[in-house]
């Protein structure tokens, strides 16, 4: 289970990187679609990008 973010900044920080890795996710999604990037290979990205910034990320997808 994640901790809350319990101060402004914290919050802060939750929000822009929730949606650094939302906007992140979609580009990966989008090359992945175009053949530009093997889908396995997104995928571990996107995966790779959870696990280091994982308590600032306020969604699964």
């Amino acid at each position: 289970m994640k901790r809350l973010a319990t101060t402004t900044q914290e919050i802060n920080i939750q929000i822009s990187t929730t949606d650094n890795f939302i906007k992140f996710a979609e580009y990966m999604n989008q090359l992945s679609a175009a053949g530009m990037i093997d889908p396995e290979q997104a995928g571990q990205l996107i995966n790779h990008w959870r696990t280091c910034a994982g308590k600032y990320i306020s969604i699964d997808l």
